[in-house]
């Protein structure tokens, strides 16, 4: 029975072999995928560019003149403005396979990486509570710093009015 998968197993894309039951081996061929886009910065024009101009390289028609394909990357800059680079060059390795014209570029990288951007927006949103605790209980730690500062200048006078009051 044969089983055809347009994705890679979990074995292909960490690179890991199964050997024996409780042991992995590590290949030398893949290396584990990072999660830095978990919290990476969306890609720069740059970075998009970088990835974007292979793909449209490949599929673009002959008649594609420089205007249009100015405007196919404005258009794809816009659509792929949120998705950090990591996740961009995934998706564009994919295009370049699977894309037999421009305007089927962004949607495959977008699918692509469908899941991986689920996990970014799950991932910030669990944030958002700390970061707004952090940011209250930062706000409380610089009210509590002022008012220990007055309090401080005012000991101060008080001890400098005492000492030349004995003077």
């Amino acid at each position: 029975m044969e089983h055809e998968t347009d994705h890679l197993s979990v074995w292909q894309e960490t690179g890991a072999v199964p050997q024996r039951r409780g042991m992995v081996a590590r290949s030398t061929q893949h290396s584990v995928p990072s999660a830095t886009f978990l919290t990476s910065e969306p890609a720069t024009p740059t970075q998009l560019a970088e990835a974007l101009t292979p793909c449209l390289a490949l599929v673009a028609p002959v008649g594609m003149d420089e205007d249009a394909q100015a405007t196919w990357f404005q258009a794809a800059f816009m659509a792929l403005a949120d998705y950090p680079a990591e996740l961009v060059k995934r998706g564009a390795k994919a295009a370049m396979l699977k894309a037999d014209h421009p305007s089927k570029i962004v949607p495959l990288i977008v699918s692509e990486v469908a899941q991986a951007m689920e996990w970014r927006k799950a991932a910030r949103r669990r944030a958002e509570p700390t970061l707004a605790i952090a940011l209250r209980e930062t706000a409380a730690e610089e009210a509590e710093r002022t008012e220990v500062g007055k309090m401080m200048g005012a000991l101060v006078r008080k001890m400098e009015a005492r000492a030349n009051a004995k003077q």
